[in-house]
């Protein structure tokens, strides 16, 4: 009976939802101790995760907990708040746990306390940042095309003064580290300007922190405060969206109509608060299932390639914020 409740087992559905019901009517719960004795490993998922309070993170956990909770695996979820400390803190105790695997959006901490990890037998997988000393397979988010999709649409509707919000670099401008973490703060704005250049655009960038909706607000802030503002905006993140419409809201209605506004993040939240603003759909929930499907792969003995690398398409949404304006370009 455990091996169908684990999934071991294949059968015909019709068997398996015999075996099912007589779980219900008997009320078996599988010994998770004895089982976890008996294997050297506990039926439980890790997920690290920078920000639990980012509906983006909280759509992807919901996704591996759908997949999870069938299979009876439980799902542990680590909170590091972007903070590396925290990050070390929760991989050392995974280890004493025996987790059978994790799905990590790395931040910065060691790879060898990923290594510690792989070492002791737990799978994993990655999302959006790969660890450059390690080869791990990784689900990623095709940001350059869309950037480029949002960037051209822009310069479609009229506008020849663009401004964009990204995640901020710490380190000096043009560097990327060559170990450890690849973190999307090292590569957005070179992406977002080599983008640019692609298209012949010019661009002015503002790159902020990616903590709360006040980063996003004082980058909108900043970008509407220079000699010559820009006539639209992309916000690149789901935080940095939410703090630019903090500033858009405020407007009057001319006033904001003006602007060319894209944002990002996922379909169902910013049809329900900006059913007017074009925006790059993030498909969490997605991302989050076919993460948590590679890691049940890779732990029922399927080969996959070390460096494997499943990247997904990002879809522009154009609405009423994207339109034609003509009366805007430059002599």
């Amino acid at each position: 009976m455990s091996n169908v409740l684990t999934g071991k087992v294949r059968m015909r559905d019709a068997t398996r939802e015999r075996v099912l019901e007589a779980a219900r009517t008997l009320g078996y719960q599988p010994n998770r101790v004895a089982s976890a004795l008996a294997s050297g490993r506990y039926p439980s998922i890790a997920l690290l995760t920078a920000d639990i309070t980012n509906l983006v993170n909280a759509d992807i956990v919901k996704a591996v907990e759908a997949v999870c909770t069938p299979r009876a695996y439980t799902v542990t979820i680590c909170h590091t708040d972007k903070d590396v400390d925290r990050e070390r803190a929760h991989l050392d105790d995974l280890l004493g746990h025996r987790v059978a695997g994790l799905i990590a959006k790395a931040e910065g901490a060691e790879p060898s306390r990923y290594a510690r990890l792989l070492d002791a037998g737990t799978r994993i997988v990655l999302i959006d940042n790969p660890i450059l000393d390690l080869d791990l397979p990784i689900v990623r988010l095709d940001r350059p095309t869309v950037t480029r999709e949002a960037l051209a649409c822009l310069a479609a509707a009229g506008h020849e003064r663009i401004g964009v919000i990204v995640t901020d670099n710490p380190l000096p401008p043009g560097t990327i580290p060559t170990t450890g973490v690849l973190t999307d703060r090292f590569l957005a704005q070179g992406m977002v300007e080599q983008c640019a250049a692609d298209l012949g655009l010019t661009i002015v960038v503002e790159a902020r922190p990616l903590r709360s909706l006040a980063d996003g607000r004082d980058a909108m802030l900043a970008l509407l405060g220079r000699d010559q503002p820009p006539t639209a905006v992309f916000a690149t993140t789901w935080l940095h969206t939410l703090g630019m419409l903090s500033v858009v809201n405020r407007m009057e209605a001319e006033e904001r109509d003006r602007l060319g506004l894209i944002g990002a993040g996922v379909a169902e939240y910013l049809d329900a608060i900006a059913p007017w603003l074009s925006y790059v759909e993030i498909p969490a929930r997605e991302q989050g299932r076919v993460a948590i499907e590679l890691l049940f792969a890779l732990l029922d003995g399927t080969a996959v390639p070390s460096r494997h690398e499943i990247t997904l398409p990002l879809r522009l949404v154009e609405r009423r914020s994207t339109a034609p304006r003509t009366s805007l370009r430059t002599a």
